[in-house]
């Protein structure tokens, strides 16, 4: 294909879609606005995590050339917890499981997209992801369930999952410390 014909460069999209599965590859064209390169997870149950690597490239034939590995899986729990779905073929899905987040996947994420292979195939996820998930934009690509899609809108991210009201350590140890300050009479064993 002659991507500078056109108006577009070459893209090299490497992916590994759920664990045990292989790898996938897609190499074609791509618009320059479109292309976000970008690493990335995301996880929508706890045994289907999305794990990709994009690049783009201007010169010809420069994606046959191009390298690329995904990140590696993570079965860690890191404490944040998102709410989860996905949905093929349909509008788009609400979260109804809290999924707990593993790795670096430390953000929330909503997105929906079309395949470029067949526009009345469509998907929505919602699910945890890593924070660079968060710059995919209208129009980038994703892979999903073997497919290839673009995206039909920005990507949505959230706070950091339920657990995120809970204070941390440093917080607690903060406000222990504060109240120690303010009120010596309970260090030195008398009544105020």
């Amino acid at each position: 294909m002659n991507c500078t014909d056109a108006g577009m460069i070459c893209v090299h999209l490497e992916v590994n879609p759920f664990e045990g599965s292989g790898h996938g590859t897609y190499k074609g064209c791509i618009a320059p606005s479109s292309c976000t390169p970008l690493i990335l997870t995301m996880s929508f149950t706890t045994d289907r995590q999305v794990r990709s690597n994009l690049a783009c490239c201007s010169t010809s034939g420069c994606n046959d050339q191009l390298a690329l590995s995904v990140p590696a899986a993570s079965s860690l729990k890191n404490g944040v917890y998102c709410p989860a779905c996905a949905n093929q073929n349909k509008s788009l899905c609400e979260g109804q499981v809290d999924l707990p987040c593993t790795g670096a996947e430390e953000t929330c994420i909503s997105l929906e997209g079309v395949s470029i292979g067949k526009r009345d195939h469509n998907f929505s996820m919602r699910g945890c992801a890593t924070p660079s998930a968060c710059t995919l934009k209208k129009n980038d690509l994703v892979s999903f369930e073997g497919d290839v899609y673009t995206l039909t809108r920005n990507v949505t991210c959230g706070n950091r999952g339920s657990l995120d009201a809970l204070p941390s350590l440093a917080t607690i140890f903060f406000q222990v410390m504060v109240g120690l300050l303010f009120c010596p009479s309970l260090v030195e064993g008398t009544p105020s």
